[in-house]
């Protein structure tokens, strides 16, 4: 397939014989049986940007050494924007 996500092309070389023999170019073969030698292809659909984005912040998100994270859960501070991103992997984990 011609790309890695999304839709593509998939191409071949199509070949006509006789028995053995190829057929050259000054004979002609029976385009009812010459099988296609393009078609499309889509291997898996492409993340939106979106998604990537999201999937690269969620590599890089450490909890900073300095913050006090487990006190920043307890007194509910991840609404703020400091604090959800110094404690991003505290911040996002499901509280029980």
């Amino acid at each position: 397939c011609s790309k890695t996500c999304g839709s593509g092309i998939q191409v071949r070389e199509v070949k006509c014989y006789q028995g053995e023999e190829l057929v050259t170019r000054g004979h002609s073969c029976d385009s009812a049986l010459k099988p296609e030698a393009r078609q499309s292809c889509e291997i898996r659909s492409c993340p939106s940007d979106a998604a990537a984005a999201s999937a690269a912040a969620d590599e890089s998100c450490h909890d900073k050494p300095t913050a006090n994270c487990a006190l920043v859960l307890k007194v509910k501070l991840c609404s703020h924007w400091y604090y959800r991103k110094a404690c991003c992997q505290s911040c996002k984990a499901p509280r029980p």
